[in-house]
């Protein structure tokens, strides 16, 4: 977490600060546009500089810009392949560069410009390129154990909803990871202009409906911020976004901060946490890395699944001959499937669905065939079909056939 080293009055406008935050990575980093400006390597501005003045010196040219990291406590390492990415090798990978498709910048952004569809409809979208090591759901536990021991990560619940880019103003558009805008019933509510709100819509899943019967109304679980008050803030580090959303999200009012929810990070206790939640959890580096969007999925960003899921492709309907279904049709099974080397290919019988979707799927079969189902599963088999198959909330309109492609 990034600590608050001091704080710094504008002399043209006293009531804008500027904190001084050590980074994870041990880099002192300001929010002035000075120091955003900055050309020097590691950046300076005038805050920075007085700081080194007080501290002792200024940073050395390719080094950290001058401050001292606080040497942590030995803890014992985790195995690399705990947190392994996709179908790649068992290290992480070195913080990729800003991308150069997510044009942010790092100026503030006219508010012309935040508004438009060409900035607000970029592809923010970035996910999880890792996957916790076991070879099925029940399997993590003592994975997660190493990797918190290695205290290189922190935890957030795995989230149930869509995701979705919020740009907050007059009306609030919510984008989502394919770039297509999405109408949500809060894009009338009243919130502070000018922010780019990473997190998911309260839609989607049996248990996002669930929460919303408990809530009353729609939400936005909240884990990132890349713009607020026009000033872009991704390609700062993890930790200081993080600590400027929690500062963001505290200012809010009691009915706003109920509607866009602030998803909380854990340090510790990732066992337990995981047994807790209710799809798992989402384990990211601590520290130094920036928001790079793109539709990119980076190593350093994991899951940790109670339950596997694969998108897959509505094919054929099986009826139920049942005699408890017969006086109104339902469904015994769902051919799903995903393509292999371009065709697509009927890989799994999906019978696990609620009531509503089997009378759904039985009476009006033709306007759900070639729509992409989420569906949960116990682990895959070498042929690629599932074990114990079941569909995971309703069918997802974010994503088209052909992104569900079948990888060995």
């Amino acid at each position: 977490m990034a600590q608050v080293l001091e704080i710094n009055r504008s002399k043209s406008n006293p009531d804008v600060t500027y904190e001084l935050c050590l980074g994870g990575d041990g880099v002192v980093y300001c929010k002035c546009r000075g120091w955003t400006m900055s050309k020097a390597s590691p950046k300076q501005c005038t805050h920075t500089k007085k700081w080194y003045a007080k501290n002792g010196g200024a940073p050395a040219a390719g080094s950290t810009n001058g401050a001292t990291k606080a040497k942590p406590k030995a803890r014992a390492k985790a195995p690399r392949m705990a947190v392994r990415p996709t179908g790649g090798a068992a290290a992480a990978p070195a913080a990729p560069a800003i991308d150069d498709g997510l044009e942010v910048g790092t100026k503030r952004v006219g508010k012309a410009r935040f508004e438009s569809d060409a900035f607000q409809g970029q592809k923010w979208y970035q996910g999880c390129g890792g996957k916790v090591g076991g070879a099925r759901p029940d399997d993590l536990v003592g994975s997660l154990e190493q990797i918190e021991a290695a205290g290189e990560h922190v935890a957030e619940p795995k989230l149930d909803g869509w995701w979705s880019v919020t740009f907050t103003g007059a009306t609030n558009r919510f984008w989502s990871r394919s770039t297509m805008e999405k109408e949500y019933e809060l894009a009338d509510f009243a919130m502070p202009a000018g922010c780019a709100i990473v997190g998911e819509l309260g839609v989607g899943t049996q248990r996002a409906i669930e929460r919303r019967e408990e809530i009353g109304h729609g939400w936005v679980d909240v884990y990132d911020l890349l713009v607020v008050d026009y000033e872009p803030i991704a390609h700062l580090p993890c930790e200081f976004r993080r600590a400027e959303l929690e500062k963001w999200h505290a200012g809010l009012t009691p009915e706003q901060q109920d509607r866009f929810r602030l998803v909380p990070q854990w340090t510790e206790g990732f066992a337990a946490r995981f047994d807790e939640e209710h799809e798992g959890l989402v384990l990211k580096t601590a520290s130094g890395r920036p928001y790079v969007g793109g539709g990119t999925k980076p190593g350093h960003w994991s899951k940790a699944k109670k339950w596997f899921d694969e998108d897959m492709v509505v094919m054929e309907v099986t009826l139920s001959k049942a005699l408890t279904k017969v006086g109104e049709p339902m469904t015994e099974a769902v051919t799903c499937g995903q393509y292999v080397d371009g065709v697509l290919k009927p890989l799994v019988k999906v019978g696990g669905m609620t009531a509503a979707w089997s009378k759904e799927f039985a009476q009006n079969f033709a306007a759900h065939r070639g729509k992409v189902m989420a569906v949960a599963h116990f682990g895959r088999m070498k042929g690629g079909s599932l074990r114990h198959p079941s569909m995971l909330g309703d069918l997802r309109d974010d994503k088209t056939a052909e992104e569900c492609v079948y990888a060995e």
